[in-house]
Formats: structure tokens, C-alpha cells, sequence
């Protein structure tokens, strides 16, 4: 509620059945066992978009030395903070046990990656601890050799709370990846300028040498100075 966007959007619905037994609220809490599904119709989800990972690994690629890693972690945090993942219509299987209520894992491929993850809730606290693996597609003619690491993205925060959830993101596989990518882009630059000069010194060791200069004629003694030269008096 309130004047901000929502962050997420799309209709929902589930089905859940459970059984428990205690003498005490909290006992039978923790004591339920049972399943369900939650269903999304054409829903998105914030914070997930696998997009964000390839705009940032390209743009750490092109950054200066020694500013790869922030680069990457300041463009991701910002990609994924503005885009959103399109689940579309899927049902997710979830079970209830040990006073917690967890999703089955959950797989959602997109033109731009693939989005993986579960969702814990603690039935005793009502938070919410969720876990998702975001893999970008390397787009077809880019000559990438492998795709890139995936990225670990997390959050926690209470049921009540969840518009306030703030993102953890791993990126130590990512920046590895990218760190090598680097050096051997940087190795084969050189290589490449240093084939250039070679054959450019080649081309010139290899062109025939121009015509020969004639050579130049006698050149008369240049007198001393302030010495007047004079014809040979008659005689």
C-alpha cells in the first residue's frame, strides 16, 4: 500500500492441507504436517530478473583495471533492483514439516536465463528465507566459449515486512570468471598487436628498394672567408 509501485504483481492462489496435534498453540505449530501448491497466473517477481547478470558481466568486462568487482556488484545490484522476473502460469508443490512450510524447487526459463530457487517460511516466526540461483543466457554470435557463473541471490525478512527485504548477493564465482576472462581477453589483444607489427615489419623487409641516386658531381672548394678569389693576372 502507499504511493511506491508494487514490486510484485499477478494473481495468486493456493491450496494447502495439514494435520497436528498439541497442547499448546506453539506445540501444534510445530507439530503440523501436510502439503499444498501455490499457483501463479502471469505473475512477476521482483529482484530476480537473470538478465541483470549479463548486462553486468559485460559492462565489469569492459571496466578499467582494478574496478571489475565493483563494477559488476554496482551494475547488478542496480539491474536487478529495477527488473522483474516473469513467472508466468506456474503451480509450485509446497510441504509442511518441522513448523516450517517449504516449496519444492522451483525452475523458470525466460528468453534472457534461468531463475532457480525455494522459499522457506517459519511457521513460528512468520519470516520468510528464500534462495535463487539466477544463470543468464550468452545471446547467440557473441563467440562466448561458456555461459557465465550463475548468481546466488537471497532474502530474509518478516512476513510482515517482505516490501523491506533487502537482497543478498553472491557474486564470488561470477568475479573469478570474469577476473580470468580479462587477463586471457588482454593476452590475446597483445598477441594480435604484436602479429600486426610483425607482418607490418615483414611488408617493409619484403618491398623492393627504390631507384639509386645519382651520384653527386665534384664540388668546387669553398674559399676561406673574406678571402677575394681573383683570375690569374695575364702573363
Amino acid at each position: 500500500p502507499g504511493p511506491r509501485p508494487p514490486k510484485a504483481s499477478g494473481p495468486l492462489t493456493g491450496r494447502i492441507e495439514f494435520t497436528g496435534r498439541g497442547v499448546s498453540p506453539r506445540a501444534v505449530v510445530s507439530a503440523l504436517q501436510g502439503e499444498g501448491s501455490v499457483a501463479f497466473g502471469d505473475a512477476r517477481l521482483p529482484g530476480l530478473a537473470p538478465s541483470a547478470v549479463l548486462a553486468a558481466s559485460e559492462a565489469a568486462l569492459k571496466a578499467e583495471p582494478g574496478k571489475l568487482a565493483p563494477t559488476l556488484r554496482q551494475t547488478l545490484a542496480a539491474g536487478l533492483g529495477a527488473g522483474r522476473l516473469a513467472v508466468g502460469q506456474a503451480t509450485v508443490a509446497v510441504e509442511i514439516a518441522d513448523g516450517q512450510v517449504r516449496s519444492r524447487p522451483v525452475v523458470i526459463d525466460t528468453s534472457e536465463g534461468r531463475a532457480s530457487g525455494t522459499a522457506r517460511l517459519d511457521l513460528k516466526g512468520l519470516k520468510l528465507d528464500s534462495q535463487w540461483r539466477l544463470e543468464a543466457k550468452v545471446p547467440d554470435g557473441t563467440g562466448a566459449a561458456k555461459p557465465f557463473p550463475a548468481v546466488m541471490v537471497s532474502y530474509r525478512a518478516p512476513v510482515a515486512a517482505l516490501s523491506s527485504a533487502e537482497l543478498q548477493i553472491d557474486t564470488s564465482a561470477l568475479e573469478q570468471e570474469l577476473a580470468a576472462r580479462k587477463i586471457e581477453h588482454d593476452m590475446e589483444e597483445l598477441e594480435r598487436l604484436r602479429r600486426l607489427n610483425e607482418a607490418d615489419h615483414n611488408r617493409k623487409s619484403a618491398e623492393p628498394p627504390g631507384p639509386a641516386r645519382p651520384p653527386a658531381g665534384p664540388v668546387a672548394p669553398i674559399p676561406p672567408f673574406g678571402h677575394e678569389v681573383r683570375p690569374d693576372a695575364p702573363g
